[in-house]
């Protein structure tokens, strides 16, 4: 005879989600980037440098070698911290500036943040296979590098089963972000139209 039995289930989430988030929020790969400058104008800097190379990586120590091509993107804005990258930058969705703009605060440069949504770190999936975060916030003597690759999500039984590689060490670089994106997600001359679209 059956026995009724009656427990609190937890929700799951399919690592599948954050592709099709990527997908039906990120047209191309030149929305994919604005994105990504977006980000550097919310972090107040002076200056967003975009470096595009479509040669095989040849560095050994790289922490994707082997990859294809990567697209390099540097600013000198505010950085960040260990706990911005954990509940921020790897928490999808989450987005501190939405909080900023729902309390009609600025930045201290007196920007209104443009992004609110988290759509900068899931444009990077339409550009590359790998990413890796080098941050450091004014002043810290400590900063965050942080690599994972977008293929771990394939095949993953749960979100939760993904992990990212994150090593706080000693500060060797000013403050702002180093975000490389290793092997390019789409054919090589693609990337033509993409320059030509940002002059």
């Amino acid at each position: 005879m059956a026995v009724s039995s009656r427990e609190q289930v937890a929700f799951a989430v399919d690592p599948s989600v954050v592709f099709q988030l990527g997908e039906n929020l990120i047209t191309d790969e030149v929305q994919a980037l604005v994105e990504l400058v977006k980000n550097a104008y919310d972090a107040d800097a002076s200056f967003c440098h975009i470096a595009i190379d479509t040669a095989p990586v040849a560095d050994a120590d790289a922490h994707f070698p082997g990859a294809v091509g990567r697209i390099v993107v540097e600013d000198d804005g505010v950085g960040m911290n260990d706990s911005i990258i954990r509940n921020a930058w790897l928490k999808i969705s989450a987005s501190p500036k939405r909080d900023l703009k729902k309390a009609g605060k600025n930045t201290a440069r007196g920007r209104t943040p443009l992004g609110d949504k988290g759509l900068g770190r899931l444009s990077t999936q339409r550009l590359a296979d790998h990413i890796e975060i080098e941050t450091r916030q004014p002043d810290s003597e400590s900063e965050v590098n942080v690599w994972y690759s977008w293929n771990d999500f394939r095949g993953a039984a749960d979100l939760t089963a993904v992990k990212a590689n994150r090593l706080l060490r000693p500060a060797s670089r000013r403050s702002g972000t180093l975000l490389t994106l290793w092997g390019l997600s789409t054919s090589p001359h693609k990337y033509d139209d993409v320059l030509r679209a940002f002059k």
